[in-house]
């Protein structure tokens, strides 16, 4: 899993895995030095399951997930005195690519990693109404099929639609901290031309 495309290059040595990251959205960070000793146990018969370590400002969650692991990395930037600022990576890569890493010491390996579809369920049954009121304009049909695949990226997460005014829906969660809202049509333009579009408001 990752938050978007990320270009992840990892070195390996006898002591350390030294990290660097590169995405459009957020440039290059690295390098982050986790100990080669830790994802070793991570690794092991007796894993903890999951390890944290951390290098100057910044610190790193590694996960054991089925035959991966996910690797959170949280770059922190000290600009002044108790001022940090940052960003969270997330990426995964599978246990042979990793295990291959440690076998061969001293050889940097590039991987694109790319973010997995994290949808929530969503129920529309209750916004039946809603629901059929759009689906004659094919811009409004097309902006709710956008908001579907987009909208609720939320894994885990059980979403129920119900009608509300017009072509837009009230929504609430299913989860231990269960939020609500709306999933609102907009029309307005975009590159000068009339646009429809679907947005989440909690």
């Amino acid at each position: 899993m990752t938050d978007t495309n990320i270009l992840v290059s990892i070195c390996c040595d006898s002591f350390c895995l030294g990290i660097k990251t590169y995405s459009r959205e957020n440039g290059r960070h690295g390098r982050f030095l986790l100990r080669r000793e830790l994802i070793e146990e991570l690794l092991s018969e007796k894993s903890p399951g999951e390890i944290y370590d951390s290098d100057m400002n910044s610190f790193a969650a590694v996960r054991l997930r089925d035959n991966s692991l996910l690797f959170q990395i949280y770059w922190l930037y000290e600009y002044s005195e108790q001022v940090l600022t940052g960003l969270r990576q997330s990426f995964t890569l599978s246990i042979p690519v990793v295990k291959d890493l440690l076998e061969n010491s001293i050889v940097t390996r590039s991987y694109l990693c790319k973010p997995l579809a994290r949808s929530a369920k969503v129920d529309h049954l209750g916004a039946a109404r809603t629901v059929r009121s759009v689906l004659p304009d094919k811009r409004k049909k097309r902006a709710l099929s956008k908001a579907m695949r987009d909208a609720f990226q939320w894994p885990g997460e059980h979403v129920v639609l119900h009608n509300d005014g017009g072509c837009n829906f009230f929504f609430t969660t299913q989860s231990t901290f269960a939020i609500c809202g709306g999933l609102i049509m907009h029309e307005g333009t975009k590159n000068g031309y009339p646009a429809v579009y679907y947005s989440v408001h909690t």
